[in-house]
């Protein structure tokens, strides 16, 4: 659910790491709050950053129709659309990916570890089915640990607005390629934490599923629609959020409540 790759703020490590590339010019100021873009000009603004311009700017520029704005969140919300349609231009192909085939390993492996001995029992007691409402939980719970594991590990993986502060900021030609040089010896470290990590996790992920399908071989299919239903879940969950976030965000801009405005992009923002 969260394998898209939003527009976050940068976490503390990339704070601590921006008060080192920033050059002694004291006319050079960087706001990691984004207040920056309201500087900038309205056609620089390109459509996949609409839905997180500040609240002054979309009122000025963001003239999408409700549908056009709900396909643009929608688009945001689903990871896989994301990767294709919203790609970001200083994120490889390559990365992004690797972060949505991780996640969806991970949620599979959370179903077959939620998959305990209460539940065969369950299932045995029922005639070889599962319950909906233990299948929904069983999904639900899986998607949401899954979720959080790899929002903790892709955390690792945020550097493309500090790339596109240092673009657009430093002027200097010097300045610029000394902060570009300290950037990717930055980023290499944490990039090679972040492959680290992930192939010791997908080692143990796919260690633990060919041991479960030994020992529960006659639970695949069980396995199977606990983990469709759990994508369809994930999936409605999506829709629901997109349509709120539309709603909220028309109703802003329409009737200008700033608040409002900042209830939805917040809630864009973090789910």
């Amino acid at each position: 659910m969260i394998s898209k790759e939003k527009d976050s703020n940068i976490d503390l490590m990339n704070t601590k790491f921006s008060s080192n590339i920033i050059n002694k010019d004291e006319s050079l100021k960087i706001d990691f709050t984004f207040l920056h873009l309201i500087d900038r000009n309205d056609d620089e603004i390109d459509k996949r950053e609409l839905n997180t311009v500040p609240y002054l700017q979309a009122l000025r520029i963001d003239k999408r129709t409700k549908l056009e704005t709900f396909l643009s969140i929608f688009a945001n919300e689903i990871g896989f659309i994301n990767i294709f349609y919203y790609k970001n231009t200083y994120s490889h192909f390559s990365l992004t990916i690797s972060v949505y085939i991780f996640e969806l390993l991970f949620d599979l492996a959370m179903n077959c570890f939620l998959y305990t001995d209460d539940v065969v029992s369950e299932k045995y007691h029922n005639d070889g089915n599962l319950s909906l409402l233990t299948s929904l939980s069983l999904s639900f719970i899986s998607n949401i640990i899954s979720s959080i594991g790899v929002y903790i590990i892709a955390k690792l993986t945020n550097y493309t607005e500090l790339l596109e502060i240092i673009i657009s900021t430093v002027k200097k030609k010097k300045k610029y390629f000394d902060n570009i040089i300290r950037f990717m010896k930055y980023i290499k470290i944490r990039l090679g934490i972040f492959y680290f990590l992930q192939i010791i996790f997908i080692l143990l992920m796919i260690y633990y599923l060919f041991v479960f399908c030994a020992v529960y071989h006659q639970s695949q299919i069980s396995i199977t629609i606990n983990y469709i239903v759990g994508a369809l879940t994930s999936l409605a969950i999506s829709t629901a959020l997109s349509i709120i976030i539309s709603i909220l965000r028309v109703i802003s801009l329409n009737y200008q409540l700033q608040r409002v405005y900042n209830i939805s992009r917040y809630i864009y923002d973090r789910f």
